[in-house]
């Protein structure tokens, strides 16, 4: 099992967002797991199975943030969210995740799905 972690921070002021909430769900399945973040913007979540996922971040006053990552057997993916304050400008691109796993891993970008590739072994 692996977990994912990280922190939701204001984009612009570069503040922790308190009580944002996170909503984590597998690529192509519909069993979402929802935390929200402490007061100083971390999130944890784990026991994951290894896959693709992507999150759902969102917070009155703010639009909603979305990320995609992978999870592999034993691995930690930090997953930080920027979020923006709504009615604002288009936000650029979300920070890249972060895998470490103990398993030797390979992620390429996968063809025609937008997600990555996931090779863990």
């Amino acid at each position: 099992m692996g977990s994912v972690s990280g922190t939701v921070t204001d984009r612009f002021t570069g503040a922790p967002v308190a009580e944002a909430n996170v909503a984590v769900v597998a690529f192509a399945e519909s069993n979402v797991l929802r935390v929200k973040t402490n007061r100083v913007g971390r999130y944890d979540l784990v026991g994951l199975a290894a896959g693709q996922y992507e999150a759902f971040v969102s917070r009155d006053g703010f639009d909603t943030s979305y990320s995609k990552f992978t999870v592999c057997p034993a691995g930690e993916t930090v997953v930080d969210v920027w979020m923006f304050s709504r009615g604002g400008a288009a936000p650029p691109a979300q920070p890249t995740p972060k895998l470490f796993s103990t398993s030797p891993t390979i992620v390429t970008n996968g063809p025609g799905t937008g997600m990555p590739d996931l090779r863990c072994y």
